[in-house]
């Protein structure tokens, strides 16, 4: 099991994170370092156009521009380098 924090509102100071991946360290379980951060840019793109209380898809990724600072991508790259994964090489594309 590997764990990872995510939603995480940078505006404020996590302490119950902090005290939570103490906890976490005690138990000697995996956790990623970093954070996915909580956004609404996905919640904002789609009620541009109307809708509301729609999941958003996971089986294709959000556009470059809208992952900036998420951490999303710092996330991906970690699980790859954990898991050994091989990628394919940059072509450009999201």
């Amino acid at each position: 099991i590997i764990l990872f924090w995510n939603k995480v509102d940078r505006r404020v100071r996590n302490i119950i994170i902090d005290e939570y991946t103490k906890l976490i360290d005690e138990y000697e379980l995996t956790l990623l370092p970093g954070y996915v951060y909580a956004t609404h840019r996905f919640s904002h793109e789609l009620s541009t156009y109307g809708l509301r209380g729609v999941f958003r898809s996971t089986y294709q990724p959000p556009a470059r521009g809208l992952r900036m600072g998420t951490g999303l991508d710092e996330l991906v790259n970690e699980i790859i380098q954990r898991l050994k994964l091989k990628t394919k090489t940059e072509n450009g594309n999201d």
